[in-house]
């Protein structure tokens, strides 16, 4: 019965999820004219992943993803520019991630149901599910999950020397597919040790493979982009006291699953701390449960992306994908799922039920671009960022009112924080609706707006508008 009505549901998302276009990234990596095959795969595999997105949103981001890159390749080349199938192999990715975390539970002892369910169901693959480029954390999620299944978690007892090195080797090899297809795979060795640590494994041996796939996989990053991180100049100092409160937020997203914009607020630093130094105190208390399992999990799943790195991450729900991982093995593991409690699997259900209730809502958003951008503008007032975006949605959707609005209000935020590059798309645009509406003065100042404060050499797109208004004012039809 449970999974007739999980797969009834996954049809309902499905349908739902077919009917969705480009939104996002899904415009700068899919939408539009794509390279041919071999190109693509060849730029997927020698190049920056932002290399391989439209022109006006090319730059250098020391991200290198050419396995979700060769997965997109692959899609146009079966499907052609079919946004609904993509969205629609984004969900059986998913799906697949659930059916590994039930496989990886019920290894360590846990209920394979719970597992797979929480994972399904929870409402943080609202991104996933809505955007075809958000499925690189589901990716590597899959190659994580498979190396660990073939590892440290493998129900293999003694066997021939051959076949453990064959099981070896592919599990290093899903650890490299990992890493390359989001650098969250590089967590993976740290995992494959907590898993190996909590089935009583203690020889550093058995931990070869994954650092070998890690290893190779870098060496693949460095061939690419010529250093570990590229070109990107993450422009300051490593921030580990941010990249801690960030992972204290992701305890507190994970747990309270109700995402109220598709990108998330600004958190203070302070209540980030507290919530991780709780997190921990919880997990130690509860050892005996194995909860010091889940945020150990969630931990090393997320404080390197955290801006650990010194890359300049910024605190993203995407993230929390493979996190979400670790607390449904940790919830698996509690031994009131063993004693089959009516309580409990009464609560499991009213919690699946909400679950599968607030994914199918967030979902349901990602079918509207201005939705979207409305729910972050209320989330972020103050950043000009979803105000240009819901500004260009408005426009697209017809509403010229609309969209005049949020492009002044983009400008007066860029311009008050002195955000030079996001004043001149604002004004650019506000240019753009004039010359449209064939108000050419006020398209002059606009423009001349947008050039005074970044340069001519910065705002290129105003100063070709500019020299049109001015031809167009001289030689008036």
């Amino acid at each position: 019965m449970l999974f007739l009505a999980l797969g009834g549901y996954l049809l309902v998302i499905g349908a739902t999820v077919s009917t969705f276009g480009w939104v996002w990234d899904d415009r700068a990596f899919l939408a539009g004219p794509r390279p041919p095959l071999g190109e693509w795969l060849r730029l997927a595999w020698t190049s920056d992943f932002w290399a391989l997105a439209s022109e006006d949103a090319r730059h250098a981001s020391g991200m290198f993803r050419p396995v979700t890159s060769t997965t997109h390749a692959v899609e146009r080349a079966i499907f052609g520019e079919s946004p609904g199938l993509a969205h629609v192999v984004n969900l059986l990715i998913h799906a697949a991630t659930a059916l590994l975390t039930g496989l990886l539970a019920r290894r360590l002892g846990g209920a394979a149901w719970v597992a797979a369910g929480f994972v399904l169901l929870h409402p943080h693959a609202n991104e996933l599910l809505g955007m075809v480029a958000g499925r690189t954390d589901a990716l590597a999620a899959v190659f994580i999950l498979g190396a660990l299944l073939l590892g440290p978690a493998s129900v293999a007892g003694d066997e021939p020397g051959g076949r453990r090195l064959l099981r070896g080797t592919a599990a290093g090899a899903c650890v490299a597919l990992a890493c390359l297809a989001k650098e969250i795979g590089f967590v993976a060795p740290g995992l494959w040790i907590l898993v190996d640590v909590l089935r009583g494994g203690r020889d550093p041996r058995r931990w070869i493979a994954p650092v070998v796939g890690a290893a190779v996989a870098a060496a693949i990053r460095v061939a690419a982009l010529g250093s570990a991180f590229g070109e990107h100049d993450p422009g300051g100092r490593l921030d580990v006291i941010g990249g801690l409160a960030s992972t204290g937020w992701a305890f507190a997203d994970s747990l309270v699953a109700i995402p109220t914009a598709p990108w998330p607020p600004p958190h203070a630093a302070a209540g980030g701390l507290l919530v991780l130094v709780g997190a921990i105190v919880l997990g130690v208390a509860g050892r005996r449960w194995g909860a010091w399992f889940a945020v150990a999990w969630v931990v090393i799943a997320w404080a390197p992306m955290a801006d650990w790195t010194g890359l300049g991450i910024r605190s993203s729900r995407a993230l929390l994908y493979v996190p979400i991982i670790g607390l449904a093995l940790g919830i698996a593991r509690l031994p009131v799922w063993e004693r089959g409690s009516r309580g409990a699997l009464a609560v499991a259900g009213v919690v699946g039920l909400l679950f599968a209730g607030l994914q199918g809502w967030s979902v349901s958003r990602w079918g509207s671009e201005e939705v979207l951008w409305q729910a972050s503008a209320r989330q972020n007032p103050d950043s000009p960022v979803p105000w240009l975006n819901l500004g260009r949605a408005q426009i697209e959707g017809g509403d010229l009112v609309g969209g005049r609005y949020s492009y002044m209000q983009a400008a007066a935020l860029s311009q008050r924080a002195r955000d030079a590059a996001h004043f001149v798309s604002a004004a650019t645009a506000l240019g753009t609706m004039a010359m449209n509406e064939g108000d050419l003065e006020g398209a002059r100042v606009f423009l001349q707006d947008a050039v005074e404060v970044a340069g001519a050499a910065n705002a290129r797109d105003a100063v070709a508008l500019l020299e049109e208004v001015e031809r167009r004012l001289l030689r008036p039809d």
